[in-house]
């Protein structure tokens, strides 16, 4: 096993907006919010974590070289111009947990 330096990846659980049903929570970030990589696999985890009844509603993944890069994402005019209001009108932000992951290489020999 060992720990790859080359990939990074930034986890956010998110707990939606109190104002909000799950149902119009999973409507409007799937088709309104902007596009999401791996859609499929953040509804499905999103799916699960209702079901299960956990705390969270949904996850948000940002991959990247380093957290550095990720965080220039949040520092982008254009992220707090579009995004960060968006973000406002679905999700609770102060309920939402950020995890940084460290990526590690297993392989069986």
């Amino acid at each position: 096993m060992s720990l790859r330096t080359d990939r990074v990846r930034l986890v956010i659980l998110i707990k939606r907006n109190p104002g909000l049903t799950q149902e119009e929570f999973c409507q409007y970030w799937s088709g309104i919010h902007a596009a999401h990589r791996n859609e499929l696999v953040l509804l499905q985890a999103a799916a699960v974590m209702w079901a299960s009844g956990s705390q969270w509603h949904g996850m948000s993944m940002f991959k990247a070289k380093s957290y550095a890069k990720i965080f220039e994402i949040f520092q982008n005019e254009e992220y707090l111009k579009v995004v960060v209001p968006d973000k406002k009108l679905f999700l609770n932000r102060e309920g939402c947990q950020v995890l940084p992951l460290d990526l590690f290489t297993i392989i069986d020999k």
